[in-house]
């Protein structure tokens, strides 16, 4: 992510979650079903992760014999940006499953201690969703354009 997009994520994601919890919108008749969204789509980006990489590879060996070629700069620099949100994603993915588990596994007595818990938690979750689907969207505009380009 470069510094302007990092700015924009973070900021959309803050201002989100800000307003969910102030209107004090909870997550706990939906956890598992989170967490199991969360698994599959960690499990499918693992993967993905593993056919960027062979084609990071492939591109790199064809740029070896290419001289200056504009397209497979771009190339390059798209497969590179579309690891790193695979990779970012998938972190985020372990993140949200770790933090929507502290969330669900809190008891809910009204004692100080829990109901920092309960309220830290659930702000970092609906952070680390929402973030998590700004960054999925990111990788699919740049599969998109990296597509487009092998088309042209």
């Amino acid at each position: 992510m470069h510094g302007g997009d990092k700015i924009v994520f973070i900021g959309f994601s803050l201002v989100i979650t800000i307003g969910l919890i102030h209107f004090d919108i909870s997550l706990k008749s939906q956890v598992g079903n989170l967490i199991k969204a969360m698994a599959i789509f960690g499990a499918f980006l693992f993967n993905l992760l593993a056919i960027i990489h062979g084609q990071l590879k492939k591109i790199k060996e064809e740029f070896k014999n290419i001289d200056d070629n504009e397209i497979q700069k771009l190339k390059v620099k798209f497969a590179k940006e579309i690891h790193s949100n695979i990779t970012f994603a998938i972190l985020l993915s372990i993140a949200s499953i770790f933090f929507l588990l502290v969330y669900d596994l809190t008891p809910e007595k009204y004692e100080l201690v829990n109901l920092i818990i309960l309220k830290t938690s659930l702000a970092i979750n609906y952070f680390l969703l929402i973030l998590f689907g700004l960054t999925l969207l990111m990788a699919i505009n740049r599969v998109y354009i990296l597509i487009r380009h092998e088309e042209e």
